[in-house]
């Protein structure tokens, strides 16, 4: 694994000023370290019966200030910063939909391409012009996403019908 400083963490392009494949390689860089370090500080996977709930203390002070949280935590300068752009990836700062912080459920279908297009659709909407070499790169992850997405639909629909018809088939059966 690399070694990052807090400066770098720290001074990271915005989203869209990077390409899909950029914004993937850094993705998967950070997931192991967040779901390291949460594994750290007590089991946060809300499946696993170890789990430990935040007190309604620490859920207030996550909200008003969650660097302070993460320092009451016994997190550094290092980790927080490295947080900093986890949050920042994953759409929490911007409060992006599909936004969540979630290292071990991260089961949304093509999720890393959903929230690059939505840190590109905010950054459009704010008027931020792109490089030539994002609006290339978000094109082409919106026309694969709109593709998967379609024939996900595809299947999911005849997946119903398949089991409506089973379903009917199973009513003339004498139980």
């Amino acid at each position: 694994m690399l070694q990052r400083t807090q400066k770098y963490w720290e001074n990271r392009p915005e989203v869209y000023e990077m390409p899909f494949s950029e914004f993937l390689r850094e993705y998967a860089e950070l997931l192991p370290i967040m779901r390291d370090k949460e594994g750290r500080i007590g089991n946060l996977d809300l499946r696993d019966t170890g789990y430990v709930p935040m007190t309604e203390e620490e859920i207030a002070l996550h909200k008003k200030d969650w660097k302070a949280f993460s320092r009451g935590r016994g997190f550094s300068e290092y980790d927080i910063a490295e947080y900093g752009r986890w949050h920042k990836i994953t759409g929490q700062t911007d409060n992006l939909e599909y936004a969540i912080n979630d290292t071990w459920r991260r089961l949304l279908p093509d999720w890393e391409m959903m929230i690059y297009l939505k840190h590109i659709e905010r950054a459009k909407a704010q008027g931020i012009k792109l490089e030539p070499r994002i609006e290339q790169s978000y094109v082409s992850i919106l026309k694969k996403y709109n593709l998967q997405t379609a024939k996900k639909n595809i299947k999911t629909k005849s997946n119903k019908v398949s089991i409506i018809q089973t379903m009917a088939h199973n009513e003339n059966d004498d139980w």
